[in-house]
């Protein structure tokens, strides 16, 4: 019960007990729990003493998240969003964002505390070497991007990361020239569990072009 508050699956958590005191002989980890009553023997049990790795469990609570139905894992992530978000944006969208991503429902409020409240971040954050950015190319990017995405009435994944390739392609930018501020924009950190795009859906319109405005005027 411990563990499930922690955010873990019980599919997971038996998995991960039923090897901690037991060998299949093979490589195989992943048993649902028909193939565990298949291949369970008590001549295969350790004698041994179990050694509790919690980076294992993660690792396979992971694999069975990323297993689940799309509408379950959102279901599953519904109180953990409501502990954690008053602001009202597209929570479905949010959850198809943070399937792949996380490896513990417990994860999900360090990845979305960003929605609730843009933190304080230093302008330092649009440097980047691989994204070929500073803070003079971020302002001249969000500048060029706040007329584009204003204009935007099919508020989608897609259609945002068409405009903004789009704009780019114009300007003789890289995309990431234009992506990558748009991010730190909008999240105010360095690691997000979704791209500029996404996490526009994830905030709205609204929402979106009052923190590229911040942005703007933080540069």
């Amino acid at each position: 019960q411990d563990l499930v508050q922690k955010g873990y699956l019980p599919q997971a958590i038996l998995n991960y007990i039923a090897l901690l005191g037991w060998n299949p002989g093979t490589e195989q980890e992943i048993f649902s729990l028909d193939e565990l009553k298949k291949v369970f023997t008590a001549e295969r049990l350790n004698k041994s003493p179990a050694i509790f790795d919690s980076t294992k469990l993660t690792w396979m609570n992971g694999y069975y998240i990323r297993a689940l139905e799309p509408q379950k894992f959102h279901e599953l992530a519904l109180p953990y969003y409501a502990k954690c978000l008053t602001r009202k944006v597209n929570l479905e969208f949010l959850s198809t964002v943070l399937q792949p991503r996380v490896e513990t429902l417990a994860q999900i409020a360090d990845n979305v505390d960003f929605i609730e409240k843009l933190p304080q971040y230093s302008t330092a954050l649009y440097q980047n070497k691989k994204m070929k950015t500073d803070e003079a190319i971020a302002k001249n990017s969000l500048a060029l991007a706040l007329e584009v995405l204003k204009n935007v009435d099919v508020w989608t994944n897609e259609n945002l990361f068409a405009e903004l390739k789009a704009l780019a392609e114009k300007e003789g930018l890289k995309n990431g020239q234009v992506l990558y501020p748009v991010r730190i924009a909008l999240s105010g950190k360095e690691t997000t569990p979704g791209g500029a795009t996404e996490l526009a859906v994830i905030l709205g319109k609204i929402e979106t072009l009052n923190r590229i405005e911040q942005a703007l005027e933080l540069l």
